[in-house]
Protein backbone atom coordinates (compact mmCIF):
# COMPACT_ATOMS: atom_id res chain seq x y z
CA UNK A 1 0.00 0.00 0.00
CA UNK A 2 1.75 3.67 -0.86
CA UNK A 3 1.18 6.43 1.55
CA UNK A 4 -0.36 9.81 0.28
CA UNK A 5 -0.67 13.37 1.05
CA UNK A 6 -2.59 16.07 -0.47
CA UNK A 7 -2.52 19.87 -0.18
CA UNK A 8 -5.77 21.61 -0.48
CA UNK A 9 -8.71 19.51 -1.26
CA UNK A 10 -11.15 22.55 -2.04
CA UNK A 11 -11.74 23.90 -5.61
CA UNK A 12 -9.74 21.12 -7.53
CA UNK A 13 -8.25 19.91 -4.77
CA UNK A 14 -11.42 18.19 -4.37
CA UNK A 15 -10.75 16.13 -7.70
CA UNK A 16 -7.55 15.23 -6.50
CA UNK A 17 -9.39 14.27 -3.28
CA UNK A 18 -11.81 11.98 -5.18
CA UNK A 19 -8.86 10.13 -7.15
CA UNK A 20 -7.17 9.14 -3.67
CA UNK A 21 -10.68 7.72 -2.11
CA UNK A 22 -12.58 6.25 -5.17
CA UNK A 23 -10.44 5.84 -7.83
CA UNK A 24 -7.62 3.98 -7.34
CA UNK A 25 -7.29 0.51 -6.87
CA UNK A 26 -9.26 -0.72 -3.51
CA UNK A 27 -6.24 -0.96 -1.17
CA UNK A 28 -3.70 0.47 -3.02
CA UNK A 29 -3.60 3.77 -1.40
CA UNK A 30 -3.47 5.62 2.40
CA UNK A 31 -4.07 8.67 2.74
CA UNK A 32 -1.93 9.85 5.85
CA UNK A 33 -1.96 13.92 5.45
CA UNK A 34 -3.98 16.16 4.65
CA UNK A 35 -3.48 19.93 4.16
CA UNK A 36 -6.72 22.04 4.70
CA UNK A 37 -6.49 25.48 5.44
CA UNK A 38 -10.58 25.69 5.33
CA UNK A 39 -11.27 23.27 7.80
CA UNK A 40 -14.49 25.13 8.53
CA UNK A 41 -15.60 24.68 5.20
CA UNK A 42 -14.86 21.26 4.32
CA UNK A 43 -15.80 19.83 7.67
CA UNK A 44 -17.02 16.69 5.91
CA UNK A 45 -13.80 16.25 4.06
CA UNK A 46 -12.29 16.66 7.29
CA UNK A 47 -14.62 14.16 9.26
CA UNK A 48 -13.79 10.95 6.61
CA UNK A 49 -10.27 12.02 7.27
CA UNK A 50 -9.97 11.89 10.93
CA UNK A 51 -12.17 8.39 10.61
CA UNK A 52 -9.39 6.43 8.63
CA UNK A 53 -6.33 7.82 10.62
CA UNK A 54 -5.29 10.92 8.34
CA UNK A 55 -3.53 13.60 10.24
CA UNK A 56 -5.06 17.53 9.44
CA UNK A 57 -2.70 20.67 8.97
CA UNK A 58 -3.11 24.08 8.82
CA UNK A 59 0.38 24.27 7.24
CA UNK A 60 1.85 21.91 4.52
CA UNK A 61 5.18 23.06 5.68
CA UNK A 62 4.48 21.15 9.05
CA UNK A 63 2.54 18.36 7.50
CA UNK A 64 5.71 17.57 5.52
CA UNK A 65 8.33 17.67 8.29
CA UNK A 66 5.87 15.36 10.55
CA UNK A 67 5.98 12.66 7.61
CA UNK A 68 9.46 13.43 6.42
CA UNK A 69 10.64 9.98 4.51
CA UNK A 70 7.03 7.93 4.92
CA UNK A 71 5.41 10.03 1.97
CA UNK A 72 5.18 7.70 -1.68
CA UNK A 73 3.23 10.86 -3.04
CA UNK A 74 2.14 14.28 -2.69
CA UNK A 75 -0.58 15.46 -4.57
CA UNK A 76 -0.43 19.25 -5.33
CA UNK A 77 -3.53 20.34 -6.68
CA UNK A 78 -2.87 24.42 -5.96
CA UNK A 79 -2.84 27.05 -7.57
CA UNK A 80 -0.21 27.80 -9.91
CA UNK A 81 2.06 30.44 -8.34
CA UNK A 82 2.17 27.86 -5.59
CA UNK A 83 3.84 24.84 -7.79
CA UNK A 84 7.44 25.06 -7.44
CA UNK A 85 8.04 25.91 -3.89
CA UNK A 86 5.50 23.09 -3.14
CA UNK A 87 6.97 20.55 -5.29
CA UNK A 88 10.53 21.18 -4.33
CA UNK A 89 9.35 20.91 -0.37
CA UNK A 90 7.45 17.61 -1.16
CA UNK A 91 10.46 16.12 -3.01
CA UNK A 92 13.10 17.14 -0.35
CA UNK A 93 10.25 15.20 2.37
CA UNK A 94 11.21 12.32 0.07
CA UNK A 95 8.04 12.15 -1.43
CA UNK A 96 6.27 11.45 -5.77
CA UNK A 97 5.05 14.23 -6.47
CA UNK A 98 1.85 14.87 -8.10
CA UNK A 99 1.51 18.46 -9.09
CA UNK A 100 -1.32 20.12 -10.86
CA UNK A 101 -0.89 21.54 -14.73
CA UNK A 102 0.51 24.29 -15.40
CA UNK A 103 3.78 23.12 -14.15
CA UNK A 104 4.81 26.84 -13.25
CA UNK A 105 4.75 30.92 -14.23
CA UNK A 106 8.33 30.68 -15.80
CA UNK A 107 11.19 28.80 -17.14
CA UNK A 108 13.66 29.65 -14.62
CA UNK A 109 11.10 27.93 -11.99
CA UNK A 110 10.72 25.12 -14.26
CA UNK A 111 13.80 24.62 -14.11
CA UNK A 112 14.47 24.47 -10.24
CA UNK A 113 11.95 22.04 -10.14
CA UNK A 114 13.53 19.47 -12.11
CA UNK A 115 16.93 20.21 -10.41
CA UNK A 116 15.32 19.32 -7.07
CA UNK A 117 13.70 16.25 -8.99
CA UNK A 118 16.92 15.06 -10.63
CA UNK A 119 18.74 15.47 -6.67
CA UNK A 120 15.80 13.73 -4.67
CA UNK A 121 15.22 10.38 -6.82
CA UNK A 122 12.11 10.73 -7.08
CA UNK A 123 9.68 11.63 -10.26
CA UNK A 124 7.23 14.59 -10.79
CA UNK A 125 3.72 13.90 -12.93
CA UNK A 126 2.05 16.88 -14.13
CA UNK A 127 -1.75 16.77 -14.26
CA UNK A 128 -2.08 17.22 -17.93
CA UNK A 129 -5.23 15.18 -18.72
CA UNK A 130 -4.74 14.17 -22.80
CA UNK A 131 -1.46 12.69 -22.14
CA UNK A 132 -2.42 10.29 -20.14
CA UNK A 133 -4.71 9.03 -22.20
CA UNK A 134 -4.09 6.02 -24.07
CA UNK A 135 -5.90 7.10 -26.88
CA UNK A 136 -3.24 10.43 -26.80
CA UNK A 137 -0.25 7.95 -26.56
CA UNK A 138 -1.70 5.92 -29.51
CA UNK A 139 -2.21 8.85 -31.64
CA UNK A 140 1.28 10.34 -30.74
CA UNK A 141 3.30 6.52 -31.96
CA UNK A 142 1.56 6.55 -35.30
CA UNK A 143 2.73 9.86 -36.14
CA UNK A 144 6.29 8.48 -35.12
CA UNK A 145 5.41 5.22 -36.85
CA UNK A 146 6.08 6.92 -40.21
CA UNK A 147 3.04 5.60 -42.16
CA UNK A 148 1.35 9.34 -42.67
CA UNK A 149 5.36 10.73 -42.90
CA UNK A 150 6.75 13.43 -41.92
CA UNK A 151 4.64 16.25 -39.30
CA UNK A 152 4.67 19.82 -41.10
CA UNK A 153 1.84 21.84 -39.35
CA UNK A 154 -0.17 20.83 -35.99
CA UNK A 155 -2.98 23.74 -35.21
CA UNK A 156 -5.35 23.42 -32.40
CA UNK A 157 -8.14 25.71 -31.13
CA UNK A 158 -9.93 25.82 -27.87
CA UNK A 159 -11.88 28.28 -26.56
CA UNK A 160 -14.17 28.02 -23.75
CA UNK A 161 -15.90 30.95 -22.27
CA UNK A 162 -15.11 31.80 -18.36
CA UNK A 163 -17.23 34.10 -16.31
CA UNK A 164 -16.88 36.79 -14.44
CA UNK A 165 -16.86 33.95 -11.27
CA UNK A 166 -14.34 32.35 -12.30
CA UNK A 167 -12.10 35.19 -12.04
CA UNK A 168 -13.13 36.24 -8.89
CA UNK A 169 -13.50 32.61 -7.32
CA UNK A 170 -9.76 33.35 -5.79
CA UNK A 171 -6.78 35.78 -5.37
CA UNK A 172 -4.60 35.22 -8.50
CA UNK A 173 -7.21 33.77 -11.80
CA UNK A 174 -6.46 36.52 -14.81
CA UNK A 175 -2.90 37.68 -12.35
CA UNK A 176 0.15 38.48 -13.76
CA UNK A 177 1.72 38.37 -10.42
CA UNK A 178 0.65 37.70 -6.91
CA UNK A 179 0.69 40.23 -4.17
CA UNK A 180 3.83 39.09 -3.08
CA UNK A 181 5.58 39.94 -6.49
CA UNK A 182 5.83 36.11 -7.68
CA UNK A 183 5.23 35.23 -11.03
CA UNK A 184 1.30 33.60 -11.91
CA UNK A 185 1.02 34.59 -15.48
CA UNK A 186 -2.96 33.11 -15.42
CA UNK A 187 -4.48 33.06 -18.69
CA UNK A 188 -6.45 30.71 -20.71
CA UNK A 189 -3.21 29.40 -22.42
CA UNK A 190 -1.77 28.71 -18.73
CA UNK A 191 -4.00 27.65 -17.28
CA UNK A 192 -7.67 26.46 -18.79
CA UNK A 193 -6.81 25.69 -22.09
CA UNK A 194 -3.12 24.34 -21.44
CA UNK A 195 -3.95 20.91 -21.98
CA UNK A 196 -4.66 21.37 -25.51
CA UNK A 197 -1.33 23.59 -25.87
CA UNK A 198 0.76 20.77 -24.23
CA UNK A 199 -0.59 18.24 -26.18
CA UNK A 200 0.48 20.18 -29.58
CA UNK A 201 3.75 20.69 -27.93
CA UNK A 202 3.78 16.74 -27.11
CA UNK A 203 1.91 15.70 -30.54
CA UNK A 204 4.92 17.46 -32.63
CA UNK A 205 8.31 15.98 -30.58
CA UNK A 206 10.25 13.68 -32.26
CA UNK A 207 10.36 10.79 -29.64
CA UNK A 208 7.58 9.38 -27.86
CA UNK A 209 8.84 11.03 -24.61
CA UNK A 210 10.04 14.46 -25.76
CA UNK A 211 8.11 17.23 -26.47
CA UNK A 212 8.74 19.86 -29.79
CA UNK A 213 11.89 21.72 -29.13
CA UNK A 214 10.63 25.69 -30.62
CA UNK A 215 12.69 28.11 -32.34
CA UNK A 216 10.46 30.92 -32.36
CA UNK A 217 6.96 32.35 -31.03
CA UNK A 218 4.92 35.16 -32.71
CA UNK A 219 1.96 35.70 -30.70
CA UNK A 220 -0.89 38.50 -30.27
CA UNK A 221 -2.43 38.93 -26.53
CA UNK A 222 -5.25 40.09 -26.03
CA UNK A 223 -7.98 40.57 -22.87
CA UNK A 224 -11.75 42.25 -23.20
CA UNK A 225 -12.11 43.15 -19.47
CA UNK A 226 -10.65 45.28 -17.18
CA UNK A 227 -10.71 43.42 -14.26
CA UNK A 228 -8.55 41.14 -15.81
CA UNK A 229 -4.95 42.29 -15.71
CA UNK A 230 -3.81 39.45 -17.91
CA UNK A 231 -4.87 38.00 -21.44
CA UNK A 232 -8.07 36.02 -21.82
CA UNK A 233 -7.24 35.52 -25.55
CA UNK A 234 -4.41 34.64 -27.13
CA UNK A 235 -3.08 33.36 -30.74
CA UNK A 236 0.06 31.44 -31.17
CA UNK A 237 2.53 30.88 -34.56
CA UNK A 238 5.29 29.15 -33.23
CA UNK A 239 8.37 27.12 -35.45
CA UNK A 240 9.83 23.60 -34.63
CA UNK A 241 13.83 23.61 -34.52
CA UNK A 242 13.35 21.10 -36.98
CA UNK A 243 10.82 23.48 -39.07
CA UNK A 244 7.16 22.28 -37.77
CA UNK A 245 4.76 25.16 -38.20
CA UNK A 246 2.30 25.17 -34.55
CA UNK A 247 -0.35 27.46 -34.42
CA UNK A 248 -2.49 27.25 -31.17
CA UNK A 249 -5.79 29.78 -30.37
CA UNK A 250 -7.36 30.33 -26.80
CA UNK A 251 -9.89 32.56 -25.45
CA UNK A 252 -12.45 33.13 -22.71
CA UNK A 253 -14.53 35.62 -24.14
CA UNK A 254 -15.97 33.72 -26.89
CA UNK A 255 -19.62 32.37 -25.78
CA UNK A 256 -19.30 29.06 -26.19
CA UNK A 257 -16.89 26.04 -26.71
CA UNK A 258 -15.37 24.97 -29.21
CA UNK A 259 -12.06 22.47 -29.93
CA UNK A 260 -10.30 22.10 -33.66
CA UNK A 261 -6.98 20.26 -33.88
CA UNK A 262 -5.37 19.43 -37.50
CA UNK A 263 -1.96 17.78 -38.05
CA UNK A 264 -0.87 18.03 -41.63
CA UNK A 265 1.58 15.42 -42.48
CA UNK A 266 3.72 14.23 -45.95
CA UNK A 267 0.79 11.58 -46.10
CA UNK A 268 -2.16 12.32 -44.53
CA UNK A 269 -3.83 14.14 -41.47
CA UNK A 270 -5.17 13.45 -38.22
CA UNK A 271 -7.83 15.80 -37.61
CA UNK A 272 -11.17 16.00 -34.85
CA UNK A 273 -14.48 14.89 -36.14
CA UNK A 274 -17.56 15.57 -33.59
CA UNK A 275 -19.46 13.19 -35.26
CA UNK A 276 -17.64 10.29 -33.99
CA UNK A 277 -16.21 12.42 -31.28
CA UNK A 278 -12.76 11.27 -31.65
CA UNK A 279 -9.56 12.17 -33.83
CA UNK A 280 -9.78 10.76 -37.32
CA UNK A 281 -6.53 9.65 -38.95
CA UNK A 282 -6.84 9.83 -42.80
CA UNK A 283 -4.13 8.05 -45.17
CA UNK A 284 -3.48 8.62 -48.52
CA UNK A 285 -5.13 5.68 -49.81
CA UNK A 286 -8.15 7.33 -48.51
CA UNK A 287 -8.72 4.61 -45.28
CA UNK A 288 -9.94 6.34 -41.97
CA UNK A 289 -9.11 5.34 -38.18
CA UNK A 290 -10.53 6.68 -35.35
CA UNK A 291 -9.27 7.19 -32.19
CA UNK A 292 -11.67 8.35 -29.05
CA UNK A 293 -10.82 12.22 -27.45
CA UNK A 294 -12.98 11.47 -24.66
CA UNK A 295 -11.88 12.18 -21.26
CA UNK A 296 -11.40 9.35 -18.84
CA UNK A 297 -11.83 10.60 -15.00
CA UNK A 298 -9.77 7.85 -14.21
CA UNK A 299 -6.97 7.92 -16.84
CA UNK A 300 -4.74 10.43 -14.84
CA UNK A 301 -5.36 7.95 -11.72
CA UNK A 302 -3.48 5.06 -13.96
CA UNK A 303 -1.05 7.10 -14.93
CA UNK A 304 -0.15 8.06 -11.44
CA UNK A 305 -0.56 4.55 -10.39
CA UNK A 306 1.64 3.20 -12.70
CA UNK A 307 4.12 5.15 -12.15
CA UNK A 308 4.15 4.46 -8.49
CA UNK A 309 4.48 0.65 -9.39
CA UNK A 310 6.99 1.38 -11.88
CA UNK A 311 9.08 4.46 -12.02
CA UNK A 312 10.10 3.91 -16.00
CA UNK A 313 6.51 4.04 -17.21
CA UNK A 314 4.90 7.10 -19.08
CA UNK A 315 3.35 9.89 -17.65
CA UNK A 316 3.32 13.75 -18.38
CA UNK A 317 6.97 14.69 -16.39
CA UNK A 318 8.18 18.00 -16.37
CA UNK A 319 10.88 18.02 -19.24
CA UNK A 320 7.38 17.66 -21.47
CA UNK A 321 5.24 20.01 -19.44
CA UNK A 322 7.77 22.21 -19.50
CA UNK A 323 7.36 23.30 -23.37
CA UNK A 324 4.38 24.90 -22.35
CA UNK A 325 5.64 27.19 -20.36
CA UNK A 326 8.22 28.05 -22.68
CA UNK A 327 5.50 28.83 -25.18
CA UNK A 328 3.28 30.89 -22.93
CA UNK A 329 6.66 32.76 -21.67
CA UNK A 330 7.50 33.44 -25.25
CA UNK A 331 4.00 34.32 -26.31
CA UNK A 332 4.30 37.21 -23.20
CA UNK A 333 7.92 37.92 -24.85
CA UNK A 334 6.38 38.53 -28.22
CA UNK A 335 3.39 40.53 -27.51
CA UNK A 336 2.06 43.27 -25.29
CA UNK A 337 -1.84 41.96 -23.50
CA UNK A 338 -3.90 44.09 -25.53
CA UNK A 339 -6.88 45.74 -24.11
CA UNK A 340 -9.43 45.58 -26.93
CA UNK A 341 -11.64 48.70 -26.58
CA UNK A 342 -15.56 48.64 -25.35
CA UNK A 343 -16.91 49.15 -28.35
CA UNK A 344 -15.92 45.68 -29.81
CA UNK A 345 -16.93 44.17 -26.62
CA UNK A 346 -20.55 43.12 -25.22
CA UNK A 347 -21.81 42.50 -21.91
CA UNK A 348 -24.09 39.87 -21.12
CA UNK A 349 -26.12 40.04 -17.98
CA UNK A 350 -24.10 43.03 -16.97
CA UNK A 351 -23.96 43.00 -12.90
CA UNK A 352 -24.48 39.60 -12.21
CA UNK A 353 -21.88 37.08 -10.59
CA UNK A 354 -22.09 34.93 -13.67
CA UNK A 355 -21.91 38.19 -16.41
CA UNK A 356 -19.87 37.43 -19.71
CA UNK A 357 -17.53 39.11 -21.65
CA UNK A 358 -17.21 38.79 -25.42
CA UNK A 359 -15.42 39.72 -28.13
CA UNK A 360 -17.69 40.60 -31.16
CA UNK A 361 -17.32 38.30 -33.97
CA UNK A 362 -14.63 36.76 -32.28
CA UNK A 363 -15.80 33.50 -33.84
CA UNK A 364 -15.33 34.49 -37.14
CA UNK A 365 -12.20 36.23 -36.30
CA UNK A 366 -10.85 32.53 -34.66
CA UNK A 367 -12.01 30.26 -37.51
CA UNK A 368 -9.97 32.27 -40.35
CA UNK A 369 -7.12 32.38 -38.23
CA UNK A 370 -7.13 28.93 -37.91
CA UNK A 371 -7.31 27.68 -41.33
CA UNK A 372 -4.99 30.18 -42.56
CA UNK A 373 -2.70 29.49 -39.40
CA UNK A 374 -2.53 33.97 -39.26
CA UNK A 375 -2.55 36.20 -36.55
CA UNK A 376 -5.42 38.87 -36.22
CA UNK A 377 -3.61 41.67 -37.04
CA UNK A 378 -2.93 40.31 -40.55
CA UNK A 379 -6.43 40.10 -41.23
CA UNK A 380 -6.30 43.47 -40.70
CA UNK A 381 -8.79 43.57 -37.57
CA UNK A 382 -9.43 46.58 -36.34
CA UNK A 383 -8.39 45.98 -32.14
CA UNK A 384 -5.10 44.05 -33.29
CA UNK A 385 -1.48 45.10 -32.83
CA UNK A 386 0.87 43.00 -34.23
CA UNK A 387 3.12 41.28 -31.96
CA UNK A 388 7.17 40.48 -32.68
CA UNK A 389 8.92 37.03 -33.34
CA UNK A 390 10.30 35.77 -30.55
CA UNK A 391 13.70 33.84 -30.87
CA UNK A 392 13.54 30.82 -28.26
CA UNK A 393 16.70 29.07 -29.10
CA UNK A 394 18.64 29.09 -25.64
CA UNK A 395 16.04 30.76 -24.04
CA UNK A 396 16.25 30.49 -20.11
CA UNK A 397 14.75 33.33 -18.14
CA UNK A 398 11.40 34.99 -18.23
CA UNK A 399 11.70 38.46 -16.72
CA UNK A 400 8.18 40.32 -17.61
CA UNK A 401 8.39 39.72 -21.08
CA UNK A 402 6.94 42.45 -23.94
CA UNK A 403 5.92 45.56 -22.19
Amino acid sequence: MYTAAIIGVSGFGAEHFKHLTQRFPKGTIKIVGATIINQDEEKAKCGYLRSIGCGIFSDYKEMLEKLNGKLDLCCIPTGTGMHKEMTISALKAGANVWVEKPLCPTIQEAREMKNAEVKSGKFVIVGYQFLAQQEIQTLKKILLSGQLGKVKCVKCMSPAMRDKSYYLRNNWAGKIRLQNGSWVLDSPFNNASAHQLNLILFLAGNSFDEPARLKNINAELYRARDYVENADTGFMRMETLDGKQLYYIASHSYDGQMYKLNIECEYGSVSVNDEKRGYEISYENGEKEYLSYAISSYAMTRSVYQKLKNPESFACNIDIAESQTIAMNGAHESSAIVKIPEEFTEIIGAGEEKEKTVIKGVEGIMLDCYKQAKLPSEFNVKWAKKGEIFDLCGYKDFNGGHR
